[in-house]
């Protein structure tokens, strides 16, 4: 795991995460902030990886956001944006992409079909200005 937290000295994670429902209400719909789990940024194309417990579920309004984010383009520049459900990132039952404002791929996959996904996004978006 490369996220270096201790506990005992820093106090629990997950208990020091804002809390944003104290926003509700001041925008319209009682729309509240998103986290996300993981940011790439390669040659100013964007990967955002959202994961999910083997029960989550997209909320309505990540489907919304996600597929409206992927339809942002920048001259060539694009937004990615891969669920993954699983115990753990390495233990993956199912991926969800979208891009262009689509969903491209709904289905199965394992760590391994995932590594090779993540690792040919880079390749198409190799580092460049930006």
């Amino acid at each position: 795991m490369s996220l270096y937290w201790d506990c005992k000295k820093s106090g629990c994670y997950k208990e020091m995460l804002p809390d944003w429902g104290c926003l509700a209400g001041l925008l319209p719909r009682g729309c509240v902030p998103t986290d996300a789990d993981g940011i790439v940024e390669i040659g100013g194309n964007i990967l955002q990886l959202e994961f999910k417990s083997p029960a989550g579920k997209v909320k309505m309004a990540q489907d919304i956001l996600f597929t409206k984010i992927t339809r942002f383009k920048y001259i060539d520049k694009t937004i990615t944006v891969m669920v993954l459900w699983g115990k753990t990132v390495e233990t993956l039952t199912h991926i969800r992409v979208y891009k262009d404002g689509k969903v491209l791929r709904d289905s199965p996959c394992s760590f391994k079909e995932f590594a090779e996904i993540y690792s040919a996004w880079g390749k198409e978006n190799p580092h460049g200005g930006g």
